[in-house]
C-alpha cells in the first residue's frame, strides 16, 4: 500500500520538471521517509493489537522475579526427617524422608536454582491438582542450614518404585503393565486438561 502511494506521487510529477525543479531530490527524500515512517507505525499497531488482544498475559512475577505462589499446603519443618538420597537431577536432589509417620520424597533446591523451586511449587499449588494419577504435594518450605545458607524443600508423595525414567531403564514391561501405565498417564493428562468449569475428575 505504501509503495503504491509512493508510485502515484512519483507519477503525478511531470517528467520534465524532474530536471528543472531543484527541490525534486528533497521531495523524493521526504516521500521516502514518510513511507518508511508510515510502514513502521502500521507494524507497531499490528504488534500492539496482537500483543494485547490475542496473546494471553504472561505469568505475573513479584519484585524479586519470583513467581507469585498461591496458597499451598504447609507442614512443620521440625516434623520432617530426611534419611537418604534417592537421585540427583540437574536442578535438584531427591531424598527419602518421613513427615510424621508418612514416608515422603523431598526435593531439595540450592539457592542457585530457587526459581525452579518457586515454579514447581506454583504448579503444584494450582487448584484441582489433587488427583489419584498426579503426584501428591504435601507442601514446600525453606530451611536455613548451619552455615546460614538456605535450602528450598518440596515434600511430595513417595513412589516406592522410583522415577519413571529409572524404572523404564531397569525393567522390561509386559503388555499388561504397559497398558496400566498408559491408562494411568492418560488419566493424569486428561485431568490436567479438563476444563475446571466442567467438573471433570
Amino acid at each position: 500500500m505504501i509503495t503504491l502511494i509512493t508510485l502515484i506521487l512519483y507519477l503525478s510529477i511531470p517528467a520534465v520538471s524532474h530536471l528543472a525543479d531543484p527541490s525534486y531530490k528533497e521531495r523524493t527524500i521526504v516521500i521516502s521517509l514518510l513511507s518508511v515512517f508510515s510502514l513502521a507505525i502500521i507494524i507497531l499497531a499490528i504488534y500492539l493489537v496482537y500483543r494485547y488482544c490475542f496473546n494471553p498475559p504472561s505469568m505475573q512475577t513479584n519484585n524479586n522475579n519470583n513467581v507469585e505462589i498461591p496458597d499451598s499446603p504447609t507442614f512443620d519443618i521440625e516434623d520432617l526427617k530426611i534419611s537418604c538420597s534417592i537421585t540427583k537431577g540437574r536442578y535438584s536432589e531427591v531424598w527419602r524422608g518421613t513427615l510424621g509417620e508418612q514416608d515422603v520424597a523431598v526435593k531439595i533446591y540450592s539457592p542457585v536454582h530457587k526459581q525452579y523451586y518457586y515454579n514447581e511449587k506454583y504448579i503444584y499449588s494450582l487448584p484441582h491438582m489433587d488427583h489419584d494419577n498426579i503426584l501428591k504435594f504435601m507442601g514446600g518450605e525453606e530451611r536455613i542450614l548451619q552455615d546460614g545458607s538456605p535450602q528450598y524443600l518440596l515434600v511430595l508423595q513417595l513412589i516406592p518404585m522410583g522415577t519413571l525414567m529409572n524404572y523404564l531403564k531397569n525393567n522390561t514391561l509386559d503388555w499388561n503393565i504397559m497398558c496400566r501405565l498408559c491408562q494411568s498417564l492418560a488419566r493424569g493428562v486428561s485431568h490436567l486438561h479438563t476444563d475446571i468449569g466442567s467438573g471433570g475428575k
